[in-house]
């Protein structure tokens, strides 16, 4: 058995977000590998009480509480016998994370270079390591002054999961949707401005005054948040019954059988440190066209459908907080996809190859193995924005298409 690892996440395990799957995914991947990993979560009701000896859940987990603003990383670490400390999230979630000098902290986490992102790392004490999930993100932090950054470590998807539905399946899930041969749109997504969806919207309406039988399927809640758009109003504006709404958590399994109703998924954010969805839905075979910015841009391994930003003078991927996609060169992105099936499939290969080479769970867990070991110095070959720019679209051909 390896050095003890201590995974201190900054919210209750059991609520359903992305930084919990994370988590989960990877946790189980390191403890595979030979890791004692222990995971701290805030206390809640029902646990025993803060300092007892972590315990095992339900899911042979090794699990302990702890004090958020009381109880320092260094002395969780102690307390469960832990030479290592990972914290997946933003800095400020963690305003006690002191670790002392014989502890090392490993923060996963993304940047948009924002100030007081890097204050608040520069803010925490003892030895820290910065584990960007991008490549952009590595050097936005250590632009900002910050010293200990290691090689990228992306986040994971569950590539025997989340994978590209059979012909039978495919036809069964979209006649249990309501839906035929619909040529489908879909989108994973918080209904808040910078996510997108009033662009997405205004790009598709494009599509479906130009086309018949296309629908947009948003997963989201319907009700507009932090400047999100109202759903209601356009449902009522766009074609009849050309508007999905799918509100409920979906777990894994479900989210799987989202993506395999999908032709084309759709991501519009003005800012992503990194955008799970977008692997999601290449783990499952269906292309992507995204908004060309930090995140999907470095994710996306094809350059057809990635879309400019409108006040970046044509260029993208850029390294500010927001940016507002060009929606009429998204329009035409969701024409030209939706007027070229057969290439849609060779893009969905290429996705699909490249998720389960830079972001299975094995392979993510494979490269915190390295850097827990003190090898991550370097950043991950072949997914450097510059490279990725030569490379275009690796000139790569599908050697599996999807037979639906």
């Amino acid at each position: 058995m390896r050095e003890g690892v201590v995974w201190v996440s900054a919210h209750r395990l059991d609520k359903p977000i992305s930084f919990n799957i994370q988590v989960d995914l990877v946790s189980r991947a390191l403890a595979a590998r030979g890791y004692r990993v222990i995971l701290a979560e805030p206390a809640g009701a029902g646990h025993p009480p803060l300092g007892a000896a972590p315990w095992l859940d339900a899911a042979g987990r090794e699990r302990t509480d702890y004090q958020p603003g009381a109880e320092s990383l260094r002395a969780i670490a102690r307390r469960v016998r832990a030479g290592q400390v990972i914290i997946h999230g933003y800095p400020d979630m963690f305003p006690e994370a002191g670790a002392g000098q014989d502890t090392t902290v490993y923060l996963w986490g993304q940047t948009s270079g924002a100030r007081a992102t890097i204050h608040g790392v520069q803010a925490l004490e003892g030895p820290l390591r910065i584990v960007p999930v991008t490549e952009t993100s590595g050097r936005l932090f250590r632009e900002g002054g910050v010293r200990e950054v290691t090689q990228a470590v992306p986040h994971a998807v569950d590539v025997d999961v989340i994978r590209p539905a059979t012909c039978s399946e495919r036809s069964r899930w979209r006649s249990g949707w309501g839906l035929g041969g619909e040529f489908v749109i879909g989108c994973v997504a918080t209904n808040q401005a910078r996510k997108g969806l009033t662009s997405l919207l205004k790009g598709f309406e494009v599509l479906a005054q130009k086309r018949k039988g296309v629908k947009l399927l948003l997963r989201t809640r319907g009700r507009s948040g932090d400047g999100g758009p109202d759903l209601a109003r356009w449902a009522r504006k766009l074609p009849e019954g050309t508007l999905m709404v799918v509100e409920e958590f979906l777990p894994r399994g479900r989210m799987n059988e989202l993506y395999g109703l999908l032709d084309l998924y759709c991501q519009a954010s003005e800012w992503e440190g990194f955008c799970i969805p977008v692997i999601e839905a290449m783990a499952a075979g269906v292309p992507v066209a995204a908004h060309d910015i930090q995140g999907p841009g470095e994710l996306v391994p094809y350059r057809e459908l990635l879309v400019a930003s409108r006040d970046a003078g044509g260029q993208g991927r850029g390294a500010v907080a927001e940016r507002t996609v060009d929606v009429e060169r998204l329009a035409a992105a969701l024409l030209w996809a939706e007027g070229h099936r057969d290439e849609l499939r060779r893009l969905g290969e290429i996705g699909r190859q490249e998720a389960r080479r830079r972001f299975s769970v094995q392979e993510v867990a494979s490269r915190w193995s390295g850097v827990l070991a003190g090898a991550g110095t370097c950043g991950i070959k072949g997914s450097g924005i510059r490279q990725w720019e030569e490379k275009g679209d690796h000139g790569r051909r599908a050697t599996w298409e999807r037979p639906c």
